[in-house]
């Protein structure tokens, strides 16, 4: 479990959770954008490990989807994505939400990050995105 900083000093709570032959995230934030980003932090972190990327490199993802769960799957295959292209990973993401399935995702890292782990893409397995009491929280399982 780690707790990342997701931008202007809001915090999302990831966890690792047990899954059979896949991987599995856990994501608990305050808001929809901060689960986002909060969710893109835990992918980096799963990839990298331990060592953090630094923030040397701006990047920025635009996406307009039909729904927040495919936004989500289709923001996190494109940091696998960027990873897989150049070892980009970042260390900051700012998330702006414009629809139910459109947001702005402007992410700091390095690229050149070797994986410890490789996490082949994002699927919409079991996932799950809800709102109970004004906090959020997803459940992403990723194939490795």
């Amino acid at each position: 479990m780690f707790a990342p900083h997701t931008g202007d000093g809001a915090t999302a709570v990831v966890k690792e959770l047990e899954h059979t032959a896949d991987l599995a995230l856990r994501i608990d934030a305050g808001s929809p954008a901060d689960l986002v980003a909060g969710a893109v932090l835990g992918l980096a972190r799963v990839i990298a490990g331990e060592k953090p990327a630094r923030t040397l490199e701006r990047r920025a993802v635009e996406l307009e989807e039909e729904d927040a769960e495919t936004a989500l799957v289709s923001l996190l295959n494109a940091v696998i994505g960027a990873h897989e292209i150049d070892g980009f990973l970042p260390s900051r993401a700012q998330v702006t939400l414009s629809t139910p399935g459109g947001l702005v995702v402007v992410m700091w890292g390095e690229t050149g990050v070797a994986a410890e782990v490789h996490v082949k893409a994002a699927t919409f397995h079991e996932l799950a995105i809800a709102e109970t009491d004004g906090q959020w929280s997803a459940v992403v399982v990723f194939d490795v």
